[in-house]
């Protein structure tokens, strides 16, 4: 049988990590608060910019209702979740890169 250590190799080393990062903390001044400096900038959408997402979204919510009502109407053996998430998913995450992620 092999004898098991008392205590676990990575915990010295996580130790040693947490003492390191409380001097480098301390040495700075600034323990308590970090203070990453990091861009926040807000993002300011033209009307015309508002309709076009609108009007895309409506598209989008058409789509899932007509797909919603398809799959019901001729029984096919899915669920609508499976057409309707990955959309509402994806359009989510277009629209958020979008809106976020111009110049």
């Amino acid at each position: 049988m092999v004898a098991r250590p008392t205590e676990r190799p990575h915990a010295k080393r996580c130790a040693t990590t947490a003492k390191r990062r409380e001097d480098d903390g301390a040495r700075r001044g600034y323990l308590g608060s970090m203070n990453i400096p990091a861009d926040h900038r807000t993002v300011s959408l033209s009307g015309r910019q508002c309709s076009f997402l609108g009007v895309a979204w409506l598209l989008i919510a058409v789509k899932c209702i007509l797909v919603t009502w398809a799959i019901r109407q001729w029984d096919v053996p899915i669920h609508p979740l499976w057409i309707v998430g990955p959309t509402i998913l994806f359009a989510g995450l277009a629209t958020v890169l979008w809106a976020t992620h111009r110049e």
